[in-house]
């Protein structure tokens, strides 16, 4: 048997034993269907809503399934923002979702959730509660329709310069401290005059003007902290930090304080 004879038996027992392989692959790939599906990141949409949008199901065929697709269809619910799906050993299929967060309501006809790019977001049954602060004083014209002349529907973004501030404000208050966060009941645009909030206990108002909103918010978290927690907030009547590293603070009348003591 010469040399070229050997080189081609070889070839053609590699060839063979190749198409074998990917006919074995092949097959399967077409019997190995899918055992488990995860679900991470979820929070306003629970697990089961995301199974049903992404709608594939244990039993599926683990290659007949197309990733983009179920990406598309999940995409279709506006609170998720983005998703991530994988197939993984063990025939699982992992689909990590990034979901917008709401951060306000807005009332624009009807109340709105807005998270802190200014989409808007219908409220949804969920198994997380919200007492999130409201956005006022923005003006009669944001009752009109949007800019496309249609009514606002879920996932239209906010067309509002005042609105973008007061979630700038909001999304600078977590950052500094949580806690400031949920002290805030209602940020007041006060129609392009000084910005007010308004805290959730006793609805004491807070004047932080029109700029420097991050700086302010450092101090009035500090404030909040060394002066206001020891003594109560409910002694307190109005704070003012529009001022350079300065707090104005009115306090109530000492007749006030004594009874307030009294009724404790």
């Amino acid at each position: 048997m010469n040399q070229r004879t050997v080189y081609i038996i070889v070839f053609v027992f590699t060839l063979v034993s190749f198409l074998t392989i990917c006919g074995f692959a092949h097959q399967w790939k077409k019997i190995l269907s899918i055992e488990n599906i995860e679900v991470e990141n979820e929070y306003m949409v629970n697990e089961n809503e995301i199974l049903k949008l992404a709608g594939i199901k244990v039993g599926d065929g683990f290659y007949d399934v197309s990733l983009d697709s179920v990406r598309n269809r999940l995409l279709v619910q506006k609170y998720i923002k983005e998703v991530i799906i994988t197939r993984k050993m063990n025939g699982v299929v992992h689909i990590d979702v990034r979901e917008r967060r709401p951060i306000a309501n807005l009332n624009l006809g009807k109340t709105w959730y807005i998270d802190s790019e200014g989409v808007l977001l219908s409220k949804i049954q969920s198994n997380v509660i919200l007492d999130l602060p409201v956005i006022s004083g923005y003006g009669t014209n944001m009752l009109a329709p949007n800019s496309s002349g249609l009514a606002f529907v879920a996932g239209d973004k906010v067309p509002s310069a005042d609105v973008t501030i007061a979630l700038s404000i909001l999304t600078s208050s977590l950052d500094v401290d949580e806690d400031l966060y949920y002290l805030i009941s209602e940020i007041n645009l006060n129609h392009g005059r000084d910005i007010f909030i308004y805290t959730s206990d006793y609805g004491i108002p807070i004047n932080i003007g029109r700029e420097q909103y991050n700086k302010k918010l450092q101090l009035l978290s500090t404030f909040w902290r060394q002066f206001v927690i020891p003594k109560g907030a409910g002694n307190l009547e109005s704070v003012d930090v529009r001022f350079n590293d300065q707090v104005v603070v009115r306090w109530k009348p000492e007749e006030v304080k004594k009874s307030l003591e009294t009724m404790i």
